[in-house]
C-alpha cells in the first residue's frame, strides 16, 4: 500500500494506509462512515478526516465510487478489476456480481460513436432471498 501512495505522490500516513488496507480486504464497497468506524482513532481522528482521505484517494484514482444508496456513496479499490453489485431494496444487503455483462455493449458503443469508454457504473436493485422468504414474496 505504501508503494501505491508513493507512486501517486501522496504522503504515506497511517490513516491512508488503514483506509487502503480496509478497502483492499473488503468483499463489498464501504461508505466513508463504515470506513471511519473500522479504523483507529489514532490514525483518523474525525469523520471529516476520513472524508478527506477518501477524496484524496479518489482524486488519485486509487479508489472509486461504485454505489450510491440512500444518498450515501460507497467506495472500493480502483486498482482491481471493477465489479457490479445487486442491493436488496428491503434489508440493504450488497452482493457482488461475478462478471461484467456490459463489456460487449461498450465495444459496440465505441464503434458506433467513436468514443473511448473509460468506465461505467451499474447498480441493480432487488429483493434478496431472505427478505423474499420473510415477506412471502
Amino acid at each position: 500500500m505504501k508503494d501505491i501512495l508513493k507512486n501517486n505522490n501522496l504522503k504515506i500516513t497511517q490513516g491512508r494506509l488503514e483506509v487502503l488496507n480496509l478497502l483492499n480486504n473488503s468483499e463489498i464497497p464501504l461508505s466513508v462512515e463504515e470506513i471511519y468506524n473500522n479504523i483507529s482513532r489514532k490514525s483518523c481522528k474525525s469523520l471529516t478526516t476520513a472524508y478527506r482521505i477518501i477524496n484524496q484517494l479518489e482524486s488519485a484514482d486509487i479508489v472509486r465510487k461504485v454505489l450510491q444508496k440512500d444518498g450515501i456513496s460507497y467506495y472500493e479499490m480502483s486498482l482491481t478489476s471493477h465489479k457490479h453489485y445487486i442491493i436488496c431494496s428491503i434489508c440493504g444487503t450488497v452482493l457482488p456480481i461475478d462478471h461484467c455483462p456490459i463489456e460487449p455493449l461498450e465495444e459496440k458503443v465505441e464503434k458506433e460513436t467513436g468514443y473511448i469508454i473509460t468506465g461505467h457504473i451499474i447498480e441493480l436493485n432487488g429483493i434478496c432471498p431472505n427478505c423474499r422468504k420473510e415477506k412471502d414474496i
